[in-house]
């Protein structure tokens, strides 16, 4: 059960999706086709038994053999009569009946391979088409799981290895035997020769959640399973587009490269039946076409066909020939699926005016978004296009901002299979792909990876090698990529070369050769990636099989089977970086700038094997590459170990800062400033505060919730959680040792995430229960992290947890926007941010300056060094905290506050514009009652003199008229030593 969801179709009122219009596709219809009622009242196998009747004359497959050839549904219906006769002659000559599953393994053409598949289903039984890809030990699972007792197969040699295989390996297992049966020939099923086939009895009422055939997945994560279709769904799949208003019985769709075994290739059998759609193959005969890129498209254009279906990789071969190119624009639509396609490849396509379909499918539920659409999108060829017939849900994906995970929910109109959890009571499929929306049109969106390839480090952060992977193999030189690291610290890449790139893995120095060949590609990757999934050189495992990677029918690779295969490929490149950390160097234990040289010393030493000055280029004295990967391995994993950096900022090292900073005192100081950035602590605040002040210090403390006081009176109140302010740290609180009631803090700390509002919220829920397992719960925030107590909130909330009261000191979310136009917002851009990012260092050292009570000098001292930063002046190390943790706390809050949840289509400018409205009511999800204290010297005095009456109570009554607003007289950093507040507290 999913709790957080985003439901686009119940958000249709909010929501104006735009019609897009590129060019207007005309499809074709044939006024001879009589369609098929689309009522459901006919199942599939009654749906071919009407068109043999009344569309005989119809086109059903074409195909080019001395000119072109139509096989009309008059003749088609008596080869698929005469396959399911054939199909009971050979059940009845073995003994065993009572599986209904028959196998197909065969190398034949496709014509002959779906008219057997329509045969048997026609006879009463269960196709299963398998793939030849597959190994012998997956077609025993195949053949096993479904219980098929009877195999088609062909007489060629690799078939006749895998079936022979397959028959060993169950009989070895003491598995029942498999009667096998040769396939008919094309011919076999076109002879009129009456031979004493027995009679089809009459098609008998079938239960629509009956099976109708089992296909199989591509096995590209694990083993490939067995799904069954039943009849509900196979007549869906053409009914779907009827239901779309689609008519396409003029029109001849390119089959050409499509196995019937998957997907893909079994989805012609539905949608030429209810659609009216002709088919064009390779013409039938026993010497099969294969299907190379070129007879792919030369048969498309000599069949005279209108559409063509394909996978990625064929236009990736396609795009690098203008005739290819030229042959592809004579299409009214060319539709492509099963896999992603690169870039540059679509880009080029989709500018020379190919009209494209990017097309999402499962196995398991057969098209999902729009198949045949009547125009192509303005907005590019790799969005996917939503279809109202089919209902979707997006689910936020845990860690990853605007990432959802698309899940399809059963209904009247379509049913998956495999049910695999249920959301508000409907049955749903969880699919694991993981989606992006287009930033302007919410039907759109695109794949970002799937979930069960996430790679999950030891350190629990996450990796999507999809995109990575396809940014690698952009390059010339890599054939395939595949990233790893489950369970690891870094995260690494398996690369086969480009064919004329191959070369012995084993020699070092070819090896040292070929990462420096790819190095710019992998370094331009990693600057976009996350600091965890960046790739370091020594991580990148080069292999040279003498046979390609094992593939699927998509022609995608095989990822689990891969990763398995070189298992301890992949350890041992772990195990030589481990290696690289040198066991006769001390530890590192403290960060005296004296205990980090001489460690530096040592590390560098013992990999030069000389003694160097401490002021010396290294790379002058002998250092290489390979040299300067020792070095900083051994210094990072002595940093891991010692304590002294935490995984956040061992990760935000300089990949390269052996080459900036390379020499031993240079790369001491480095590390010191690393170390000592990420240790500032309250010590800091201390040494700063002036005498005379009226209340202790805080001790310090490196947890992330901090026990303030236990209340001077009300010692069993429930302790008001308050989270920090902007900067991060809770010195400042040290008044609230005052208060009355029980007060705990929450301080960002080493391990604090920040990569997201959601994850740093996540981690804050976590620690505050590790605390407090139970509430209920006070929940409060001062100043600028106003936002991020709203995300908590909701967090317990939607858990379960009883929030009791929700308390804001002089802050309110919708303060943060005060000084900017929400139209000219732009969180993705850099420029925008440092324009943002520095209005908020001033406004907050325009608080600091204000500073009277207690806390006058030092806050005045804090804002001055504040200043000096943003300025570029010299300025102490806790200077440098404040302005990045603030940074760091603004920039996930706009993230958060301008993603594309708060966004809506303005009908006037025809623009998506941001809703104040929408963002109002996500706070108004909160149920907790709420309480703003507002300092009349604080926040409010960052507003003009205008303002500041309109906005006493920082604009919060707008939004929840019924909470309570405490104004008190002090400015911002004294309202947390104002005596009623120490009361109320």
């Amino acid at each position: 059960m999913y709790d957080a969801k985003v439901d686009i179709q119940s958000q249709a009122s909010r929501f104006i999706l735009p019609i897009m219009h590129f060019s207007r596709l005309p499809h074709r219809t044939s006024p001879n086709f009589s369609l098929p009622p689309d009522d459901g009242s006919l199942d599939i196998r009654q749906i071919i038994e009407y068109n043999g009747r009344q569309n005989a004359d119809h086109p059903l497959y074409r195909y080019e053999h001395n000119g072109i050839q139509t096989i009309s549904w008059g003749r088609a219906i008596k080869q698929f009569h005469r396959s399911a006769q054939l199909v009971l002659k050979n059940v009845a000559l073995h003994e065993d009946s009572s599986s209904r599953v028959i196998a197909i393994l065969a190398n034949i053409d496709s014509i002959t391979f779906s008219s057997l598949i329509i045969g048997i289903i026609l006879a009463g039984y269960v196709p299963f088409p398998i793939s030849k890809r597959n190994s012998v030990a997956a077609i025993v699972r195949l053949l096993a799981s479904t219980g098929a007792r009877y195999l088609y197969v062909s007489d060629d040699e690799g078939t006749y290895d895998l079936v022979t295989g397959a028959i060993h390996l169950l009989a070895s297992g003491g598995s029942q035997e498999i009667a096998l049966i040769p396939v008919p020939t094309f011919e076999d099923l076109s002879s009129d020769v009456e031979d004493g086939l027995p009679s089809l009895p009459p098609l008998l009422e079938i239960a629509r959640d009956a099976p109708c055939a089992i296909l199989h997945s591509s096995g590209s994560i694990s083993f490939p399973k067995s799904i069954t279709l039943t009849h509900r769904m196979v007549l869906q799949y053409g009914l779907l587009q009827r239901h779309q208003g689609i008519n396409l019985s003029g029109e001849v769709l390119s089959a050409h490269s499509l196995p019937m075994y998957h997907l893909m290739g079994f989805l012609s059998i539905p949608l030429s039946s209810i659609l009216g759609l002709t088919i064009s193959f390779f013409p039938p005969n026993n010497v099969l076409s294969i299907p190379s890129a070129d007879l792919v498209l030369s048969s498309a254009v000599e069949t005279k066909s209108s559409m063509i279906f394909c996978v990625p990789s064929l236009l990736e071969t396609w795009s690098s020939s203008p005739s290819s190119i030229a042959w592809l624009k004579m299409f009214s639509l060319v539709i492509f699926g099963g896999g992603p396609m690169k870039e540059d490849v679509g880009d080029l396509l989709f500018r020379s005016g190919v009209r494209m379909s990017h097309l999402l499918g499962l196995t398991e539920t057969g098209p999902l978004t729009v198949f045949f659409p009547e125009t192509i999108l303005k907005e590019g060829w790799q969005w996917f296009q939503r279809t109202d017939v089919i209902k979707t849900m997006f689910i936020p994906e845990h860690g990853y901002d605007g990432v959802y995970r698309l899940i399809i929910q059963e209904s009247t109109l379509h049913s998956p299979t495999n049910l695999t959890t249920i959301i508000d009571g409907v049955p749903s499929f969880d699919t694991k792909d993981l989606i992006i929306f287009h930033p302007e049109n919410r039907n759109l969106f695109t794949t970002y990876g799937r979930a069960d390839d996430q790679i999950t480090h030891s350190t629990g952060e996450k990796t999507n090698p999809h995109p990575i992977e396809i940014l690698l193999m952009k390059d010339q030189k890599i054939s395939f990529a595949i990233m790893f690291g489950r369970s690891k610290f870094q995260a690494g890449v398996l690369v086969r070369p480009s064919s004329d790139y191959l070369f012995d893995v084993n020699d070092e120095r070819l090896l040292e050769d070929y990462r420096n060949l790819i190095w710019d590609t992998v370094a331009n990757v990693n600057r976009t990636s996350p600091q965890h999934s960046r790739i370091f050189k020594e991580m990148i495992l080069v292999v040279c099989p003498e046979e390609p990677f094992e593939t699927t029918a998509k022609g995608t690779v095989r990822r689990q089977a891969i990763l398995t295969k070189y298992t301890l490929e992949i350890e041992n490149i772990y195990a030589k970086v481990d290696d690289a950390t040198l066991s006769g160097i001390p530890p590192l234990r403290s960060h005296d700038i004296s205990d980090i040289s001489t460690f530096v010393k040592g590390v560098v030493t013992e990999i030069l094997q000389q003694q160097i000055n401490e002021d010396d280029n290294i790379f002058r004295f002998g250092a290489d590459s390979l040299a300067a990967i020792s070095i900083r391995t051994s210094i990072v994993r002595t940093l891991q170990h010692s304590g002294l950096l935490s995984v956040e900022s061992i990760r935000a090292l300089h990949p390269d800062f052996i080459f900036l900073y390379p020499s031993i005192a240079k790369l001491s100081a480095y590390i010191h400033e690393a170390i000592l950035m990420s240790h500032i602590s309250l010590r800091e605040v201390e040494e700063y505060e002036p005498n005379g002040l009226t209340f202790k210090p805080l001790p310090e403390s490196n947890d992330t919730v901090v026990e303030i006081t236990r209340g001077t009176t009300r010692k069993h109140q429930e302790p008001l959680i308050l989270i920090h302010g902007a900067p991060g740290i809770i010195g400042v609180f040290a008044p609230l040792q005052g208060c009355t009631g029980p007060v705990w803090a929450i301080q960002v700390t080493n391990d604090t995430p920040i990569s997201s509002i959601q994850t740093w919220s996540e981690f804050y829920m976590k620690k505050i229960k590790e605390k407090k397992p139970t509430g209920p719960y006070r929940l409060g925030a001062y100043s600028g992290s106003s936002l991020l107590l709203f995300f908590l909130v909701l967090q317990f909330e939607k858990h379960g947890d009883d929030v009791s009261e929700l308390v804001l000191l002089d802050h309110f979310p919708t303060m943060i926007l005060q000084g900017f136009d929400p139209e000219e917002v732009d969180t993705k851009s850099d420029i925008w941010f440092r324009e943002f990012h520095e209005h908020t260092i001033k406004a907050i050292t325009a608080l600091c300056f204000r500073a009277k009570f207690s806390f006058g000098a030092l806050m005045r001292q804090f804002g001055q060094f504040m200043m000096e930063v943003l300025e570029g002046s010299p300025s102490p190390l806790i200077g440098h905290l404040l302005v990045t943790n603030t940074e760091n706390i603004m920039r996930r809050s706009m993230e958060f506050m301008f993603s594309d949840r708060f966004y809506v289509m303005n009908s006037q400018s025809g623009r998506l514009t941001w809703s104040r409205a929408l963002f109002n009511d996500w706070m108004r999800e909160v149920k907790a009652p709420i309480t703003l204290y507002v300092a009349t010297d604080g926040v409010l005095s960052l507003l003009g003199p205008e303002l500041r009456d309109q906005m006493s109570d920082l604009g919060m009554l707008s939004v929840f008229p019924n909470a309570k607003v405490v104004t008190l007289d002090c400015d911002h950093f004294g309202i947390l030593e104002h005596r009623r507040l120490l009361e109320l507290l």
